[in-house]
């Protein structure tokens, strides 16, 4: 008896999870897989920008993130790939200003775990210590990390 309805749960939440259900609908994450994509005039700008950051061109890489910025109607999750490009290239160009933009935002879309939120910050800190411009106002969020977060080693 047991068995049975744990076969039944579990063919239940495979079919919700992966397929298109009877009547057409998606499953949940079909759904938010089609949730997650970025379309093609977006695409084309960050991927530009991540081939121009692996060769080191990170003010044009800048560039082609503001392109990417200028595509009207974003989703969220054009929005969320923007910003993390944004932070790639900004930590290229030592910009500790646009990695603090790009983490506020990555951070308000819910994209970031509290050990992923610390990697961020710390990377954000040493550039404004490198420049020595730690601004005043800039405390970093620490307020809503959890305390058990360390920086894995």
């Amino acid at each position: 008896m047991k068995r049975n309805i744990l076969a039944s749960a579990t063919l239940g939440a495979a079919a919700l999870l992966v397929g298109p259900l009877p009547n057409g609908g998606l499953g949940v994450m079909q759904a938010q897989a089609q949730a997650d994509t970025v379309r093609a005039e977006v695409g084309k700008h960050l991927k530009d920008a991540s081939a121009l950051i692996k060769g080191g061109k990170f003010k044009e890489a800048m560039a082609k993130v503001r392109d990417a910025e200028g595509v009207a109607n974003r989703t969220a999750a054009e929005n969320n790939a923007i910003e993390g490009t944004r932070f790639s290239a900004a930590m290229g160009v030592s910009d500790a200003d646009s990695m603090a933009k790009a983490f506020e935002a990555l951070k308000a879309g819910g994209k970031l775990a509290g050990a992923q939120q610390l990697q961020y910050m710390e990377a954000i800190a040493g550039t404004y210590l490198r420049a020595a411009t730690v601004p005043r106002h800039w405390t970093g969020p620490t307020s809503t990390l959890q305390p058990a977060a360390t920086t894995p080693r």
